[in-house]
């Protein structure tokens, strides 16, 4: 779910600057998704933890709070070294990151 009242706030009525923001938000989002995988198909700990550790942000500055809290919780999996390193730990993340981004797509999509 998208929470677009913190744009709001920072943005007022700019609904043109709210769609940039989304886009930024969607596009840099997919491409940390693409670095954490990356970092796990070379046992990348510290790389996948950092690239997620940015996806909670970016998700919370633009009020996806949904896909930021997804991300906090995979970062203590990531830290832990008893927790085998696969790409099954991302599939909630990137499940979060589906609705986040069709929610987002639709509002810059949107009206005017």
């Amino acid at each position: 779910m998208l929470d677009a009242s913190r744009l709001v706030e920072v943005f007022g009525d700019d609904r043109k600057a709210i769609r940039e923001i989304l886009q930024l938000a969607v596009d840099s989002i997919e491409d940390l998704l693409g670095q954490v995988e990356a970092a796990l198909g070379r046992g990348d700990r510290f790389g996948a933890c950092a690239a997620v550790h940015e996806v909670k942000g970016v998700s919370a500055n633009v009020g996806a709070e949904a896909l930021a809290n997804s991300a906090a919780a995979l970062e203590p999996a990531l830290s832990n070294e008893a927790v085998p390193l696969s790409a099954e730990l991302v599939a909630p993340l990137r499940q979060a990151y589906g609705l986040f981004a069709t929610e987002a797509r639709a509002r810059i999509d949107g009206p005017a």
